[in-house]
């Protein structure tokens, strides 16, 4: 095997180690030691940039599950205020249908009463006034004859006109003549007529009986149904 023969140096001065070898390791020693630390901090820097590296991806995928359940928990909140509303409106819906159907046979009476007064002949006064739906006590209690001869279906009105002297009929007539303008009259009934005295004074009632087709029906409520 061929010695391995250190490369000659020209223009040198020559030198010459003198140091035991004991001194000379502790010298390399000192001189590596520097350089192993720094490989080390090196090395944790290189590790820690690693750590960090491999901890942001989990870091932004966590805040990206936090915001997500966030917004879930956000959904299932207003997803339950729906099912809330939802009850409500169903709520409101059974309670209007159930207001269409009390109120289909609403008659406004009143306003019906009002109307017949506007008519009354000059001189004549009604003194009795009772309304009633199809149906009811009151219109099952009227004479066979008179439901026989005209039957409501939107309601019946029992009045009786007073008038002075004997001109009950004749003030019945006229009073009947003009509700045939009214809206819905299906016909109008003379009863009954009584002459009443009372000394020098007379006077005559006569019982009448009006009825009415479905069109005089309130109906407050069945656009509002519709919409």
């Amino acid at each position: 095997m061929a010695m391995k023969r250190s490369p000659i140096e020209f223009g040198r001065s020559p030198r010459v180690n003198l140091l035991p070898e004991k001194q000379r390791a502790e010298q390399r020693h000192e001189q590596t030691l520097p350089k192993l630390l720094l490989a080390l901090v090196a090395s944790g820097v290189v590790a820690g940039l690693i750590f960090v590296a491999g901890t942001i991806p989990v870091t932004l995928a966590n805040q990206e599950l936090a915001a997500v359940e966030a917004e879930s928990q956000s959904l299932n909140v207003e997803i339950a205020s729906f099912g809330k509303a939802q009850e409500m409106l169903a709520a409101v819906g059974g309670r209007s249908s159930d207001r269409l159907v009390i109120t289909e046979t609403e008659v406004l009476f009143m306003s019906l009463r009002d109307q017949l007064l506007a008519i009354v002949p000059e001189g004549s006064t009604i003194v009795r006034f009772a309304a009633a739906l199809p149906g009811s006590e009151a219109d099952a209690a009227a004479e066979p004859a008179v439901a026989e001869a005209c039957a409501a279906t939107g309601s019946s009105l029992d009045l009786t006109l007073a008038t002075p002297g004997e001109g009950g009929l004749t003030a019945a007539a006229a009073f009947l003549e003009r509700a045939g303008m009214l809206d819905g009259l299906v016909c109008g009934l003379v009863v009954d007529n009584m002459l009443l005295s009372a000394g020098d004074v007379a006077a005559s009632e006569t019982q009448l009986r009006l009825i009415f087709d479905e069109t005089v029906r309130a109906g407050r409520f069945v656009e509002e149904e519709a919409q």
